[in-house]
């Protein structure tokens, strides 16, 4: 029988896993301007404000495509991000022992490679090797994630003859780092992002055994789909080139 991520969802994450409403606002202008909309992988997307009546105005190359794809589904992977983001403070909370409110107080601002640690240092201090070694994989593949979702908001992305390319030569590090980006990389961490939430509730002490099973069974085996960019190797040194 197939797995039925939807049906899964609704029934054992529960409100972590609630989406966002589609429901979009119509604003109305006081010039009152009209608003053109688009249409992006069979989803309607934000209609965009012809801001003075003059279609797009100076702004029209921005938003058309390749970008308006590239936005709205960069934009679902950031909410996409949050979610697991949440669910792993949430971990950290139930691993800590500590009330809400208390947990509030102590966490609060702790991002994702801290919450990750401070788990980690828990589990290590009262032995639970056995969940140390189930969230091994899925703080990995997460914080790799975590990397190019920092990447892409803080260095943006521009498109290339196939993809996007995300880099941060203009900012001339001592190390400049550059990747591309497909929309298809989007998706795969979209679905790896899904997976490592279940994996995260599945940890907490209040996750119900059919949570737990399922994960176990359907999640745990599975390979991430998505692989990271490898770095380009280091040109080789020519042998007059050692020896100078």
């Amino acid at each position: 029988m197939p797995f039925d991520r939807a049906a899964f969802a609704s029934r054992c994450i529960g409100p972590l896993l609630t989406a966002a409403s589609t429901a979009r606002s119509n604003l109305s202008h006081a010039s009152g301007s009209r608003s053109t909309p688009f249409s992006v992988s069979g989803s309607v997307m934000p209609e965009i404000p012809n801001y003075g009546g003059g279609g797009l105005g100076d702004a029209t190359v921005f938003f058309e495509e390749p970008y308006h794809e590239f936005w709205f589904h960069l934009g679902r992977f950031v909410s996409q991000f949050a979610k697991a983001e949440s669910a792993l403070l949430f971990l950290l909370w139930d691993v800590a022992g500590t009330s809400e409110e208390v947990s509030g107080a102590i966490f609060n601002g702790v991002r994702a490679e801290g919450a990750r640690d401070a788990i980690n240092n828990i589990l290590t201090a009262t032995k639970q090797t056995d969940r140390m070694e189930r969230l091994r994989s899925p703080f990995s593949q997460m914080a790799t994630i975590g990397t190019i979702r920092n990447n892409l908001v803080h260095w943006g992305a521009a498109k290339s003859e196939d993809d996007f390319i995300v880099t941060n030569t203009n900012r001339k590090p001592l190390k400049p780092k550059t990747f591309s980006i497909s929309i298809d990389d989007f998706k795969d961490m979209g679905t790896d992002l899904f997976f490592i939430l279940a994996m995260l509730v599945a940890e907490r002490s209040d996750a119900n055994e059919e949570t737990r099973a399922i994960v176990a069974r359907d999640f745990a085996p599975r390979p991430w789909r998505y692989k990271p960019p490898q770095p380009s190797p280091e040109p080789k040194m020519r042998d007059q080139d050692r020896s100078k």
